[in-house]
């Protein structure tokens, strides 16, 4: 959390999200931001984890990334991620 913290911190405007985000797909990217793992977002969120991994391969996809570490690195530059 550290690096992505460091990497993202200036003075920039926050970075736009994709309109077609759900509601329930910017709170798995929020949580992804924070370094969550699938199970500790179900258990956040009160849901299943093959239910967040449908999310998370969803907004992966959205987001034109491959990986939940870039999907991290987009939800700091947003603004989803608070303090670690």
């Amino acid at each position: 959390m550290r690096l992505i913290t460091r990497v993202t911190t200036g003075d920039a405007e926050p970075a736009a999200l994709p309109d077609g985000l759900t509601p329930r797909e910017r709170d798995v990217l929020a949580l992804l931001g924070q370094a969550m793992s699938n199970a500790q977002i179900a258990r956040r969120l009160h849901i299943e984890e093959g239910t967040v991994k449908t999310h998370v391969q969803s907004v992966l996809a959205k987001l034109d990334v491959r990986t939940r570490v870039r999907a991290a690195l987009v939800a700091s530059r947003a603004g989803l991620v608070t303090d670690p």
